[in-house]
Parts: structure tokens; C-alpha cells; sequence
């Protein structure tokens, strides 16, 4: 398992995204979101929320009939 030392933080210092489902050992264990303290990451605000960029959280276009 990888994990980042430090997530660099962007805008919101709030919110962030990773890739949650390498950090929790794949994607049945992923949330799909926690704070930063819980995922074992370096983060400023401890208690950001954290979301997985991770393909499988990602939503599908329906095609129109």
C-alpha cells in the first residue's frame, strides 16, 4: 500500500481529493470519502474532507435513447 506523506493543498483547504481506494486497500474497503486524520494523511487541516478520485466513485453519463 502507498500512501502520500503530504497532500498539497489547492483552494478549499477543506476539501481535497486522493486516491482513497490505494489508501484502504481497494475499492469494496473505500468509503469514497473521510477526513484527512482517519486516512492516515498529512494534511494542514486534520479534519479536512477528503474524496476519492478513484474511477470507480466516478458517475457515468446515461446516453440518450
Amino acid at each position: 500500500m502507498t500512501m502520500p506523506e503530504q497532500i498539497t493543498p489547492t483552494g478549499d483547504m477543506t476539501v481535497q481529493t486522493e486516491n482513497l481506494c490505494a489508501i484502504f486497500g481497494g475499492c469494496a474497503k473505500c468509503p469514497g470519502h473521510a477526513k484527512a486524520i482517519d486516512c492516515g494523511l498529512v494534511h494542514l487541516n486534520p479534519d479536512a474532507l477528503v474524496f476519492c478520485i478513484h474511477g470507480c466513485h466516478q458517475l457515468r453519463v446515461r446516453e440518450k435513447a
